[in-house]
């Protein structure tokens, strides 16, 4: 079973183009591998997206469940005090917490540890194409926190009331396009209340951000 689907995610790096299809492919078959191994936790991000690109939506997830705990603390500590997020940057924040960077080296490491290729990680104009399509897949596919058991849900609005700001709990996050350009959208209580958009665009990961081993 397990070469069998080795060998289905060696055809998807054997084919000179992808599209949406076999971007899909390429992480459901990840997925399965890493299922079939008992590797979810080893690479939570593969996992994450993995499970992502075959549902409408991700609400049990839980890897869904810390990035909306993620994204909750960051907002909540910015809010009450704009230097005290690191590097300053709320929105680079917001795009680690997506993981982008981590998928990128937890796919390395996984490609090389079943022997094969790495080339459409480790090169960069490769992996902004698999990004890409990844990311028009997971077009309005939100992670929402209302499903999710009533301790987790506890758990993220517990972080919002530590910061004294129980309305900036997160309860959802997703990609969207604009023009051409990936975005994303968070959604929390004040947002929904107030009627406003907490939108920012989808940066590429530079060019060396590749983690080493």
């Amino acid at each position: 079973m397990k070469n069998k689907i080795i060998k289905k995610i060696e055809d998807c790096l054997s084919l000179p183009l992808w599209n949406a299809a076999t971007c899909k492919a390429f992480f459901t078959h990840l997925r399965e591998l890493l299922e079939y191994d008992g590797l979810k936790k080893s690479y939570p991000y593969v996992n994450l997206y993995g499970t992502w690109v075959v549902h409408p939506k991700i609400d049990r997830s839980p890897e869904g469940f810390e990035m909306l705990k993620k994204l909750t603390q960051s907002i909540c500590i910015h809010n009450s005090d704009p230097r005290s997020v690191e590097d300053g940057d709320i929105h680079k924040r917001i795009i680690d917490t997506c993981g982008i960077i981590t998928l990128r080296s937890e796919l390395r490491d996984l490609l090389d540890s079943i022997g094969l290729s790495t080339l459409i990680v480790t090169d960069y104009e490769l992996w902004k194409g698999v990004l890409s399509l990844l990311l028009q897949d997971l077009d309005g596919k939100p992670i929402r926190a209302p499903s999710m058991s009533k301790k987790k849900l506890e758990e993220i609005r517990s972080i919002a009331q530590a910061c004294g700001q129980p309305e900036w709990e997160v309860t959802g996050f997703w990609f969207f396009a604009d023009a051409g350009s990936a975005m994303w959208e968070i959604s929390s209580k004040a947002s929904e209340k107030k009627g406003v958009r907490l939108i920012g665009p989808v940066s590429l990961p530079p060019k060396n951000a590749l983690q080493v081993k």
